[in-house]
């Protein structure tokens, strides 16, 4: 049996493999009631290489009353570019039940890859996440103390 690598490209040694990984975990309540996208203090900071690209994994914990039409949307920035941007009402809890409280709480994961990084080797470029909330009703994030990570993995070019 012959099992051959038809198809696989890349330049230099590392090509595609991970260089390294940074993690950010808050734990911290943050509660935001805007439109407006807003910090909510989940950041990370990495140094790429020239010509890599940075995978970021978002595991966000929200609580949201459904009742109360509660829902958030998310803002991935790169420094001070966005790189990703959701609707404010990505995630959108309603319920029509007269009387009922229905309440939400849960993880919601975001893959992104960046491949427009421009690192340089020496740079540290800073990941943080913002959240807007539609119609500005509150939403809670990482609620009675459960987490919310922001992982970076810098992928060799």
């Amino acid at each position: 049996m012959s099992i051959t690598n038809s198809g696989v490209t890349g330049t230099g040694i590392g090509a595609g493999k991970i260089l390294q990984v940074v993690n950010s975990t808050t734990t911290t309540s943050y509660t935001h009631s805007s439109a407006t996208y807003g910090d909510m203090g989940l950041s990370a900071s990495i140094t790429p290489q020239t010509n890599s690209k940075v995978l970021v994994l978002l595991s966000l914990h929200y609580f949201i009353e459904n009742y109360k039409n509660e829902g958030f949307g998310v803002k991935i920035l790169r420094d001070s570019t966005a790189i990703f941007t959701s609707s404010n009402y990505h995630i959108y809890g309603f319920s029509n039940a007269s009387g009922t409280n229905v309440e939400t709480k849960s993880k919601v994961p975001f893959h992104i890859l960046d491949s427009s990084v421009g690192g340089n080797g020496s740079t540290s470029i800073t990941y943080k996440v913002q959240v807007g909330t539609y119609l500005g009703n509150g939403v809670v994030f990482s609620s009675n103390g459960a987490s919310s990570e922001l992982t970076l993995f810098e992928v060799g070019a």
